[in-house]
């Protein structure tokens, strides 16, 4: 997969997640224990991701240069 299919994926992955810990965290006062750990996991998996389109962004970058 060439690195700007790589970096277009990463944004879609980020953005699905984000919508995901989105309708969680609506919940609001409403929100149960494994609701929370489920935001918690999602946030993880939003600054893995980000951090991985960052690389990939600077990848592509450093090579094109």
């Amino acid at each position: 997969m060439a690195s700007l299919e790589k970096i277009k994926k990463n944004l879609s992955d980020i953005e699905r997640k984000l919508t995901k810990a989105t309708k969680i965290a609506s919940k609001g006062a409403d929100i149960k224990f494994g609701d929370a750990i489920k935001l918690g996991s999602k946030n993880n998996a939003i600054v893995s991701t980000i951090k991985k389109g960052i690389k990939e962004y600077a990848v592509r970058h450093s090579t094109s240069s």
